[in-house]
């Protein structure tokens, strides 16, 4: 059984806006669709960012994410629909509460 030292060493490492990420796609079981994305940091580990496609997680993931970020690994969640189109982007305060943005491309920072 894999480890998650071994799973964090297979994730390919991919580079957005001059810097690198370990970047960790999930898809769903039957339809191969894309669920999720994690960026993780090369250095620290860190869950550093995160793309959600809601039809497969519904808001309450979003309060998760805050709990994340609370506790200072979360920066970015972008929300998408159904059929792809971005329908929140949010940033995290430092109490955990989202912000509504408009839609743009993730910004890892």
């Amino acid at each position: 059984m894999k480890t998650r030292q071994d799973i964090y060493n297979e994730t390919p490492i991919e580079t957005y806006n001059g810097k690198e990420y370990k970047v960790r796609r999930s898809y769903h079981r039957r339809t191969n669709q894309l669920k999720m994305e994690s960026y993780y940091g090369l250095s620290n580990k860190n869950l550093l960012g995160a793309l959600i496609v809601n039809e497969f997680y519904p808001s309450g993931v979003l309060k998760r994410y805050a709990e994340l970020y609370k506790n200072g690994n979360l920066k970015h969640v972008i929300d998408y629909s159904e059929n792809g189109s971005i329908i929140a982007d949010l940033l995290f305060e430092s109490n955990g509460q989202p912000i509504k943005k408009n839609p743009t491309m993730i910004e890892i920072n």
